[in-house]
């Protein structure tokens, strides 16, 4: 997930309610959703 952590600092527009963040590392895809909640982003593992 350290490859991931930098993402959390981006901004999502506004008529997002979430989106989701794909990286294909080490031959395994690694999916992360950021969801904006109550103004803060979370992050899940998919």
């Amino acid at each position: 997930m350290m490859l991931l952590s930098g993402l959390i600092s981006i901004e999502l527009p506004c008529n997002l309610t979430y989106f989701v963040v794909c990286s294909d590392a080490s031959r395994s895809a690694i999916c992360v959703k950021l969801q904006r909640v109550k103004n803060e982003i979370v992050r899940q593992k998919l």
